[in-house]
């Protein structure tokens, strides 16, 4: 931002009273606030991506003994994740 630009906002924000003063830092910071947000949701995966990666990391074999353990009983591996492999 251009040190004029600056400045210019710096002498209407003096000239504020108080309580309007406070409004204006208020909406700044949320301004803030909403980029911050904005810049971590871009990186977040999507959640069967991530899945697909960790699920691609188990061998076949070993399938039955994860689902054991998991859910208690030996399960067949899903039909979809077996087409694909």
């Amino acid at each position: 931002m251009a040190a004029s630009l600056e400045n210019r906002i710096q002498e209407k924000v003096k000239a504020l009273p108080p309580e309007k003063q406070q409004r204006v830092l208020s909406m700044v910071e949320e301004m803030l606030s909403e980029k911050e947000a904005t810049q971590s949701r871009v990186a977040v995966r999507p959640l069967c991506e991530i899945a697909e990666e960790i699920s691609s990391q188990v061998p076949l074999e070993e399938w039955g003994e994860v689902t054991r353990r998991w859910c208690g009983a030996a399960q067949p591996l899903p039909l979809w994740l077996a087409e694909e492999r």
